[in-house]
C-alpha cells in the first residue's frame, strides 16, 4: 500500500511541477505555382481550419519598405516564399508558423488527379479539387512528402494532418479579402482585414 501511495505521490509531483501547455494555434502559409490564391490556414485546437485566401493578383506594401508596392503575383511563389510570408505577415497582421510550397505538377501526376485552367478559377472548384486530392492521401506519403511540397513542418505535423483529414473533413471556415480591381491583372485591398 505505502508502495502504490509513494507512486501516486510521485505522478501528482510530476503533473505540478510540470505545466500543461495549451494546443498553440498554427498558421501556414500554403502556396504553388498555379494556385490563384495564397492561403494561410490557421488549425484551431477544436480541429477546425480558418482559411484565408488571398488572390495572388493583389499588390501589397513591401515588408522593408511600406512605401512601395508590388503584386504577388509577381514574386517567385517557391523562391521568395519567405518574402511573401513577411509581406502577408505585415500587412493583414496575421502571423504566419510555417510555411508549405505546393509541387503542383507532382500531386497530379502521383495521385491521377488533373487540374486545368477552371480547376482554380473560384474558390469552389478549388476545394472541390483538393478533396480529390486528400482522398489519395496515404499514410506512406508522410515520408515521401518532399516529392509533394517544400515546408518547415516536422513528422508530427504532417501526422497531425493527416489524422484529421483521413478521419473526416474537418470545419473550415473562409476569410477573403475585399479588393478592388484596376485592371484585369492588379487589384489593392481595400483595408487589412479578412471578412
Amino acid at each position: 500500500m505505502k508502495k502504490i501511495y509513494t507512486v501516486f505521490l510521485m505522478v501528482l509531483f510530476l503533473f505540478i511541477l510540470t505545466p500543461v501547455h495549451a494546443k498553440d494555434t498554427q498558421n501556414i502559409l500554403i502556396t504553388g505555382k498555379h494556385l490563384p490564391y495564397i492561403m494561410v490556414a490557421s488549425m484551431q485546437e477544436d480541429d477546425s481550419m480558418d482559411m484565408y485566401l488571398i488572390p495572388t493578383s493583389l499588390t501589397l506594401p513591401l515588408s522593408q519598405n511600406p512605401q512601395q508596392l508590388r503584386p504577388l503575383n509577381q514574386y517567385d511563389k517557391q523562391e521568395e516564399i519567405n518574402r511573401i510570408r513577411e509581406v502577408i505577415q505585415r500587412f493583414f497582421e496575421l502571423p504566419i508558423t510555417n510555411t508549405v510550397y505546393l509541387h503542383m505538377d507532382t500531386i497530379q501526376k502521383d495521385m491521377g488527379v488533373a487540374y486545368n485552367e477552371q480547376t482554380f478559377s473560384d474558390v469552389k472548384h478549388m476545394t472541390a479539387y483538393f478533396a480529390k486530392v486528400v482522398k489519395q492521401l496515404k499514410l506512406s506519403m508522410i515520408f515521401h512528402a518532399s516529392d509533394y511540397l517544400e515546408d518547415d513542418l516536422n513528422i508530427s505535423d504532417y501526422y497531425a494532418f493527416y489524422k484529421i483529414f483521413h478521419d473526416g473533413y474537418p470545419k473550415i471556415r473562409y476569410h477573403y479579402v475585399n479588393y478592388l480591381y484596376i485592371d484585369s491583372t492588379v487589384c489593392y485591398p481595400l483595408h487589412n482585414q479578412f471578412s
